[in-house]
């Protein structure tokens, strides 16, 4: 939950890391705190972010050009370096392939291993002339069945949404949005979705939303135009090709944890995982509407699939952290386990050491 409170109103106010330890006890208070219906399925992700003013929004949505042309960015990549690409079959493996080498994407880093998202939340920012200020952690709370694996259906659909151009996704969404308004899918102006219970009453809102878009589909088809839920579809064959033109309406609106293959060393590394949607833009929920629904949460009932917490990290104690977590072997070296790294390791090691010719 926002600013450090237990996702139930109940027990001591969680808010400041001033060690390990200290950063521990938090994390076993969450998992104390948080009743989900499966105690044994509880898992935690964690992000840490090395300024207190940061939100938690990807990348991509944080300058109005890179938002715009999305799309654009990856197959600009992929045109100037298509051997890299040509390795991976789907529109995930582009994505992670893209943002493990700079790439600004929609999705939003976040780890299993609390230690790595404690040190990013210590990060200094003194070398680039800012004043050192609080870090934040925040930490995710679900449940296991929650946590999409790299080859889910959703996942693929997310991903392959991010390819179109803008004007692409905001038909898809805008069509979609006025359908599921009329079933009245949605429950307030956050555009929080009602999960149903009963799978054959969800099966037939999937076939009627698709027969609703086929509709439009021809429509566009008969008058000339091309369809964009068409080239979505298109998209999603080219890595799935049984895929039968079937996309549940709320995978557009909800957010996703994703679980990717672990293709890359610095993924690995941090124990990485992600945050994704189609439709949201931040992944915090701020507004007293979101945090009041965030309070009451059930992952059975709502879109977002987590709780969370937000701890502060005190600007006098992340150097002192940094030493703890440097003897835990958490440091940039281990965490980005590339020869440029282990570089600048060595470098930074001897610079400090008094060592005769």
């Amino acid at each position: 939950m926002s600013h450090g409170t237990s996702s139930h109103g109940e027990g001591p106010c969680l808010t400041h890391i001033t060690s390990v330890s200290t950063l521990l006890s938090n994390i076993e208070e969450i998992r104390r705190k948080t009743k989900w219906k499966s105690e044994a399925d509880k898992l935690q992700y964690y992000r840490g972010q090395n300024k207190k003013c940061y939100n938690l929004n990807s990348s991509v949505m944080r300058h109005v050009n890179h938002d715009k042309n999305e799309g654009n960015m990856l197959r600009d990549l992929i045109a100037r370096q298509p051997d890299e690409f040509s390795k991976f079959a789907s529109a995930l493996d582009h994505w992670m392939l893209a943002q493990h080498h700079g790439l600004c994407t929609r999705f939003l880093d976040i780890s299993m291993n609390p230690l790595v998202g404690l040190y990013f939340a210590c990060g200094d920012d003194t070398d680039k002339g800012d004043t050192p200020g609080p870090g934040v952690l925040y930490v995710f709370s679900t449940t296991r069945d929650r946590v999409k694996p790299y080859d889910s259906d959703s996942v693929s659909i997310v991903a392959n949404f991010a390819r179109l151009r803008k004007c692409e996704q905001k038909a898809i969404l805008k069509n979609t949005e006025e359908y599921l308004s009329k079933q009245c899918a949605f429950v307030d102006q956050c555009r929080r979705i009602m999960t149903g219970t009963d799978g054959k009453h969800i099966k037939k809102k999937v076939k009627d939303y698709d027969d609703h878009m086929n509709s439009l589909r021809q429509e566009n088809e008969a008058a000339g135009r091309y369809s964009v839920m068409g080239r979505l579809y298109t998209f999603v064959k080219q890595e799935k090709p049984y895929f039968e033109d079937l996309i549940d309406p709320r995978d557009l609106f909800r957010i996703f944890i994703v679980q990717p293959r672990l293709l890359f060393p610095r993924v690995r590394a941090q124990s990485g995982a992600f945050l994704v949607s189609a439709y949201h833009k931040t992944f915090d929920f701020e507004s007293k509407e979101c945090h009041e629904r965030n309070i009451q949460y059930q992952p059975d009932n709502y879109d977002v699939p987590y709780n969370y917490y937000r701890l502060t990290v005190p600007a006098c104690k992340k150097q002192s952290i940094r030493k703890e977590l440097e003897s835990l072997n958490i440091s940039r070296e281990t965490l980005f386990p590339e020869l440029s790294e282990s570089a600048k390791a060595i470098v930074k090691n001897y610079k400090t050491k008094n060592v005769s010719a």
